[in-house]
């Protein structure tokens, strides 16, 4: 912000000219909106869904249905008879008197006679019967499903304020990378195991890295007295407290 506000033309540059962007957590709001900006831009995708509202429905499914019904019935009888018999007979005659005129029945022969029987009989009757059967009838079955009554997307800004804040949000080590030709893509840096050297390898390193490309031999330089040296010191001194 400092930058931007006091040289824009400088911000503008640096902006420009650093390919390689990177962002890590830890943003303000408005430097994490202008790093989506710059990081983000053609990666928005505008039909990334918010919210559906979906309604459950039923349809209708037609079918067959085999019914099956079994029947049992059992039946028993008893039944039992009795029975007794008599009789009587006897025979007469009829003839015409010519002394009285008159009819007279005479009996000629009579006889009686009783008989009498006696039976009994009983009988017992069982019988089972089983039956089966299969009977098909149609059935109606509804089937749910889910259909989309309405869908919400993401507006632009919308999704610029997601990206801001993931920028915000991150943890520490993590970051984001845009590369040029790439989209961007978060990004974890690594640990790096500390290298122990030997005292007199590290100041081997310094020499040979800084003081050796600056420095030159003694036999190079012209002789030179402790006096002049003293001398030129003193009179760099006077000039800085003069000036």
């Amino acid at each position: 912000d400092q930058l931007r506000e006091q040289d824009s033309r400088t911000y503008a540059s640096i902006v420009t000219n650093c390919k390689i962007k990177l962002a890590f957590g830890g943003l303000s709001y408005t430097d994490a909106r202008m790093m989506v900006d710059e990081m983000f831009a053609g990666q928005l995708d505008l039909k990334e869904i918010k919210n559906v509202l979906e309604q459950t429905k039923f349809w209708p499914i037609y079918g067959q249905e085999e019914i099956v019904s079994q029947s049992y019935s059992e039946s028993q009888g008893n039944s039992s008879s009795m029975g007794m018999s008599s009789g009587l007979n006897q025979a007469t005659i009829a003839r015409f008197d010519t002394n009285s005129d008159t009819l007279v029945t005479d009996v000629v022969s009579l006889g009686e006679g009783s008989s009498s029987g006696e039976f009994q009989g009983e009988g017992e009757t069982h019988s089972q019967s089983f039956g089966e059967t299969r009977t098909k009838v149609p059935v109606y079955r509804p089937v749910p499903y889910s259909e989309q009554s309405s869908v919400d997307f993401y507006s632009l800004e919308e999704q610029k304020e997601r990206f801001a804040g993931a920028l915000m949000r991150q943890y520490q080590r993590h970051l984001f990378i845009r590369v040029p030709g790439r989209d961007t893509v978060a990004a974890l840096t690594p640990f790096v195991d500390p290298v122990f050297l030997p005292q007199e390898r590290i100041k081997g390193l310094v020499k040979q890295q800084f003081v050796a490309p600056h420095a030159s031999l003694l036999s190079e330089l012209s002789p030179v007295s402790l006096e002049e040296v003293a001398l030129d010191l003193l009179e760099d001194e006077h000039d800085e407290f003069l000036g």
